[in-house]
């Protein structure tokens, strides 16, 4: 009985040893054999080459060159903008100006940033830095910008951001990682450096900005250097006012894993293991589920439902996380969360007509500062999300 059963499994290995066999030999005919153009051989050539670059050379490339992963993620290749950031006025907006601060790991290296006035002070506007510097002393709320990936803080969706804010009577402080924009070049992006400018921005912005309010607000990618920034910058006596996380997601990882690109590999054994080892030797996990823990400043997570580079559950997730170690009775953390109908994606938050409301109630020492009762408007009702 025991000897039929081998001999039953022994045949079975056969078969499919055999079926594996005439599969990988009928491929490797496909492959080599010359065909017509316009021919069912020629497609189906042409589709086993795309099969063996999509699954074999791309994932061997990636694994052997850590640039190729970086330029993916970041999209580097994409830097290059028309625009001169020396005349930032083509964007259209007034009251801004372009300047670069060392960076704190290389005095040799510097970042690239605009500083927009609040809307109020156009009136007096003067095109010089003792004006814009002066205008920091005074007595307006202001937002460090941390933008996510490729492109540069001249970006067209960022750009109305920081019109959004003007009108909003706030300062805009924006800048561009190294290796963005026209910030100094960087052998090799990560995330230590991206934390490290975060926190060359942070600590200027501290030291010249003593008699405002101070936010931040990260999109996207920019969402998860701020929540690591403000983790080492947590223990510093001066803090700013909030956060804003804007399309945020909770880790790395998670994030690759409902990735368009990287669904194509989910079904690959061990593609999860190859993603962790990589991306740790890359120094690209961006974990902010875990750093999120540890801040305990006022935190204002935004998402729309219909955003399909960073889906809402990871929002939700980031979110939970933030809330583990809160009073949860304090309502320190708010998520809202759009709904689809708006159609907002994953870049245009920003057109909500209730953006200043949500904002202004939610920081409430603002709000008190401007003198002025807020409530959010029958558009927004429907579509807020907060579990306190």
């Amino acid at each position: 009985m025991a000897d039929s059963m081998i001999n039953t499994v022994l045949d079975q290995s056969i078969d499919a040893a055999s079926y594996v066999y005439q599969g990988i030999s009928k491929f490797l005919y496909v492959l080599c054999t010359p065909a017509k153009p316009g021919t069912t051989q020629f497609a189906l050539k042409v589709a086993s080459w795309i099969v063996i670059v999509v699954y074999g050379f791309v994932p061997y490339i990636i694994y052997q060159f850590d640039c190729v992963g970086r330029s993916l993620v970041f999209q580097t290749f994409m830097r290059k903008h028309p625009l001169d950031f020396n005349h930032p006025e083509c964007t259209r907006i007034r009251g801004i100006r372009n300047f670069y601060i060392e960076s704190r790991d290389n005095k040799y290296q510097v970042l690239g940033v605009w500083h927009i006035v609040p809307k109020s002070l156009l009136s007096e506007l003067q095109e010089t830095d003792e004006f814009y510097m002066q205008a920091l002393m005074k007595n307006y709320r202001v937002f460090l910008y941390f933008h996510g990936i490729h492109g540069s803080r001249a970006a067209i969706h960022r750009t109305a951001l920081y019109q959004v804010l003007q009108n909003m009577d706030c300062h805009v402080i924006t800048f561009d990682y190294r290796g963005f924009g026209d910030s100094s070049d960087i052998e090799a992006i990560s995330e230590t450096t991206l934390v490290e400018d975060g926190l060359t921005m942070v600590h200027w912005v501290q030291n010249n900005v003593s008699n405002s309010q101070f936010y931040v607000w990260g999109h996207s990618l920019g969402a998860a250097v701020l929540v690591h920034t403000m983790y080492e910058y947590k223990d510093n006596p001066i803090q700013p006012q909030g956060i804003v996380l804007e399309a945020g997601f909770n880790n790395m990882l998670a994030e690759l894993e409902v990735h368009p690109l990287t669904t194509l590999y989910q079904w690959i054994p061990g593609f999860q293991d190859f993603m962790v080892n990589k991306f740790t030797t890359m120094d690209l996990l961006f974990e902010s589920d875990k750093y999120i823990q540890d801040i305990k400043l006022q935190l204002l997570i935004l998402h729309a439902k219909d955003d399909g580079v960073i889906p809402t559950d990871l929002g939700i997730q980031l979110y939970e996380s933030a809330v583990k170690k809160r009073n949860i009775s304090s309502n320190s953390v708010k998520l809202v969360l759009f709904s689809k109908r708006f159609g907002f994606g994953h870049k245009s938050i920003i057109l909500s007509e209730d953006l200043y409301d949500i904002i202004s109630k939610f920081f409430t020492k603002w709000s008190n500062a401007l003198g002025r009762k807020y409530s959010l408007s029958a558009s927004i009702q429907n579509t807020l999300s907060s579990v306190e």
